[in-house]
């Protein structure tokens, strides 16, 4: 998988990655903290029970660093 998402990576796009339910998440957590990248522009948080989780809470995280792609 990681073979597949590390050229898109370099493109000038936002790339927000979700795992829900309670799993190893892998590439998708290095994903998020990669190295070397031109810009910071992936992210990725867990949500272990997706009904416990506010619309708000949900759209707050979904957002989190996004603006600092833009600034």
């Amino acid at each position: 998988m990681a073979v597949h998402f590390t050229p898109i990576l370099w493109l000038t796009l936002f790339w927000q990655f979700v795992g829900i339910g309670r799993e190893n998440y892998g590439i998708l957590e290095k994903l998020d903290t990669m190295e070397s990248r031109v810009v910071d522009n992936a992210n990725f948080f867990a949500i272990d029970d997706i009904d416990r989780i506010s619309d708000e809470q949900l759209y707050e995280r979904l957002l989190n660093e996004f603006p600092h792609l833009l600034g």
